[in-house]
């Protein structure tokens, strides 16, 4: 006794086959537009980052100026005032503004979208349609 699909089973089978095919493609399609989308984002994103990261630089060396100044004028003063309740509160200050961080924010890398690769058309074809 053979065992197999009919012609219509067939025929549907040979149509899912055909729709898998094309869905997986619109995947593929649309996993490409979405791709670029992101990586002009991204693109974008990064510029605005190297611009603040310019202006951080900028108030870095600013902030770097201010402190040194500081740092001279306590330094400047005696050892006595330096140890004194006002000077312990200068070198705070100081301190404070040697202190401040002024690191660099990362630009970011484009995520890497990948759907899974579909073998199910593929597999589906391969099915056996009939036995002996």
């Amino acid at each position: 006794m053979t065992f197999k699909l009919s012609k219509a089973e067939s025929s549907e089978k040979n149509v899912l086959i055909d729709e898998l095919r094309e869905a997986y493609d619109h995947i593929s399609e649309k996993e490409a537009e979405v791709q670029g989308i992101i990586s002009n984002a991204v693109g974008e994103l990064n510029g605005a980052i190297r611009a603040y990261n310019e202006k951080l630089s900028e108030t870095e060396n600013w902030v770097n100026s201010i402190a040194e100044r500081l740092r001279g004028e306590f330094d400047d003063k005696s050892e006595g005032w330096q140890e004194s309740d006002r000077g312990q509160s200068a070198e705070s200050f100081v301190s404070e503004w040697e202190a401040l961080d002024f690191t660099a924010l990362n630009e970011l890398t484009e995520p890497d979208l990948e759907v899974d690769s579909a073998d199910h058309a593929d597999n589906l074809e391969a099915a056996s349609e009939e036995v002996e």
